[in-house]
């Protein structure tokens, strides 16, 4: 009897999450299904800044109700089944063309011609610091490629992205 008693109220843990939210989230199912459950979340109260993913959310239930527990937060653990025609054709729908545009909104030229100006004038007046000619030739050539992605409208990769970001423009 003493086994039997022990058993229902042993903990076993069946959930572990890099983030507190995911682990909140499973427990919700859990709650609605009426299935008492314990978080335990190392997070330091919120003073950790953002590293309390070093330390794992876990998810304790009762040893009587952990096979129904890790049914109900096994969300995606589970083996997708094989595609049918009609789900291939589905995604194949859905998914847009990839564009390999490099050219620029008018927005994101005038941001690229005002930082290219802004690099091109602050340059010269840098104060004396160590490696300054190398940090200032280093100014002048961004600010003549952000110059030049300015007066074509086209911008190559990387660069076409940090000037899509820093305009504020979706992704493309």
């Amino acid at each position: 009897m003493s086994d039997r008693v022990d058993r229902k109220v042993q903990e076993v843990r069946v959930g572990e999450y890099r983030y507190r939210h995911e682990a909140e989230f499973a427990a919700g199912f859990l709650e609605d299904a009426g299935i008492p459950y314990r978080l335990q979340i190392d997070d330091a109260g919120g003073a950790d800044l953002g590293l309390g993913m070093l330390s794992p959310a876990l998810l304790w239930v009762r040893a009587v109700d952990a096979d129904v527990a890790r049914d109900l937060i096994a969300l995606d653990e589970d083996e997708p089944e094989p595609p049918t025609e009609s789900r291939r054709r589905e995604r194949e729908a859905v998914r847009l063309p990839r564009k390999h545009d490099s050219r620029l909104t008018w927005l994101e030229r005038v941001v690229a011609g005002g930082l290219a100006a802004t690099l091109i004038v602050v340059a010269p007046n840098l104060p004396p610091m160590p490696l300054r000619d190398v940090t200032l030739g280093g100014c002048l050539l961004a600010g003549v490629v952000l110059g030049g992605a300015a007066l074509l409208g086209r911008a190559p990769g990387a660069l076409g992205g940090l000037i899509q970001m820093i305009s504020g423009s979706p992704p493309r």
